[in-house]
């Protein structure tokens, strides 16, 4: 897969609701720019009671600027009692989580350019939100990364979570045992074509008053 893709092991990107009985065990790479999960690429949906408990198969990010993380590459959407055992590896720029690469909040997005978002059953869409979930795999950031045992990069808000992996950055990195950095108002390092550019036109943000 090419540079600036939405790339998970299961699904790419979810608007939808997955289940406990969904999982995915193959390793995952993705190129620069993008977002990459173990499971999800990039969630808008809800995941809820997903085990990842697959160590072995580790979650790849090739190149620089990737989202990428042991479940999904990023979230603005709903995950909640759900776990990842994957190891993160990271190149340059990285952000990179346990369970996530980054979760976010989208702010001002016209209610036009997705309203077929608005209607996912359980959803926080456009806050991403991170409940009772865990992370145990082992997390490694290249130069100039963001990396988090759980989440690289929140913008969103988390509660009753855990990671318990061992989490490497490399020189000029932000580094935690749970989260790499926590901000608000807080930009994505990416946000994928398929929304940039209707963003670009109304003029949304991605912006957050983050809780952890």
């Amino acid at each position: 897969t090419g540079p600036n893709s939405i790339i998970g092991g299961l699904i790419g990107l979810n608007a939808g609701t997955i289940g406990s009985t969904l999982s995915s065990t193959g390793k995952v790479t993705g190129d620069s720019e993008s977002y990459i999960g173990g499971l999800v690429g990039l969630n808008v949906g809800r995941i809820d009671g997903v085990v990842q408990s697959t160590p072995g198969a580790t979650v790849t990010g090739l190149g620089e600027f990737n989202a990428i993380g042991g479940l999904v590459g990023g979230n603005v959407g709903t995950i909640v009692a759900s776990s990842a055992v994957r190891n993160v590896s990271a190149g340059l720029y990285a952000s990179a989580g346990g369970l996530a690469g980054v979760n976010m909040t989208f702010d001002n997005v016209p209610d036009p350019v997705f309203p077929e978002l608005s209607l996912v059953p359980g959803s926080s869409f456009p806050v991403g939100t991170i409940s009772n979930s865990t992370a145990s795999g082992n997390v490694t950031g290249g130069d100039g990364s963001t990396v988090g045992g759980l989440v690289g990069s929140n913008g969103g808000a988390i509660s009753g979570s855990t990671a318990s992996g061992i989490v490497t950055g490399g020189a000029f990195s932000l580094v935690g045992g749970l989260v790499g950095w926590n901000s608000g108002p807080f930009m994505t390092p990416i946000l994928p074509a398929i929304m940039s550019g209707a963003c670009d036109v109304e003029g949304c943000n991605v912006l957050v008053t983050a809780t952890v």
